[in-house]
């Protein structure tokens, strides 16, 4: 484990990965900003203090859950510049070059881009990215956030794999990863084929800490949730026989009494400097355009 990397508590890591989404972004006062899948809030509420008094933040979630959380959040914390609400990212509402910013925190792109193969799969576009692109102005900016590689959830599957084979039974399902695992020159793709220039991408690994097994297993049921449905189906005693089987396996992982796991994360950051691409007799062509003019 590198003594250069951060180190954050697994409560701490949702919040903490939304702030450093924001700060690494180059949101200014009085930005009208929207956040692509917002969740509840862990981006949405850091932009809006950033973009201040003068600006907007606007959360959009396809989930009712989601976004009812966000907005209750951002009462919570006093927070009268943002607002989230149900929308479908990929065919948004709101008119072109509305924005001056826009933020997408680990949406993942894995179910329309093939990351191994190096291509779309069939009958997917990438529609999210040319629409949060779209609804930029000429000049504004995107930061996007998507999982390299989340250790955690990597060994959850490793183990429970193991735990299957050796006990002779069988997956309900076939068991994946857990989460949309993306690489620097897939996003890169998608974002150059969105429109998006002067294109910044870096990688920072961040160690999570779990206090003890038990709150590594209540995370993994939460985020792993697939992989443990998928292996073992809904029954808590099956629950409770695969975290027994694998918790004495975790030893590589331990430090000091607790569980630390490694999340690699990719923040990606382009510019709108043209139109979106366009296509003529099959071949990709970018259009100049002048700004819009500002829809507040």
């Amino acid at each position: 484990m590198s003594s250069q990397r951060k180190i954050i508590n697994i409560a701490c890591a949702q919040s903490f990965f939304g702030h450093h989404l924001v700060d690494l972004s180059d949101i200014k006062p009085g930005f009208r900003l929207l956040d692509v899948g917002t969740g509840d809030g862990a981006c949405l509420i850091p932009a809006a203090k950033k973009t201040g008094e003068h600006g907007k933040a606007i959360g959009i979630d396809y989930n009712d859950r989601a976004v009812k959380s966000a907005n209750e959040k951002l009462e919570k914390c006093g927070i009268p510049n943002a607002a989230a609400y149900k929308m479908d990212a990929r065919q948004m509402s709101y008119p072109d070059s509305d924005f001056d910013y826009a933020l997408c925190g680990f949406v993942g792109f894995g179910s329309i881009y093939d990351y191994e193969k190096k291509e779309y799969r069939p009958n997917k576009s990438n529609k999210i990215m040319e629409e949060i692109h779209r609804v930029l102005k000429l000049g504004g900016g995107a930061g996007f956030s998507n999982w390299r590689n989340q250790e955690c959830l990597e060994t959850l599957r490793e183990l429970t794999v193991k735990y299957l084979e050796e006990s002779g039974k069988s997956p309900l399902r076939s068991i994946g990863t857990g989460y949309s695992k993306e690489d620097e020159e897939g996003i890169k793709r998608l974002m150059t084929d969105a429109g998006f220039t002067d294109i910044c991408i870096h990688v920072e690994d961040i160690d999570v800490i779990y206090k003890d097994d038990d709150e590594w297993f209540y995370y993994m049921r939460r985020s792993g949730r697939n992989i443990i449905y998928n292996a073992v189906g809904e029954d808590y005693s099956a629950h409770k026989q695969l975290k027994k089987a694998i918790l004495p396996l975790l030893d590589s992982h331990r430090r000091d009494n607790t569980l630390v796991f490694t999340k690699s994360v990719i923040y990606s950051y382009g510019t709108k400097t043209t139109d979106s691409p366009h296509k003529v007799d099959g071949k990709q062509t970018i259009v100049l355009t002048l700004a819009s003019e500002d829809h507040r």
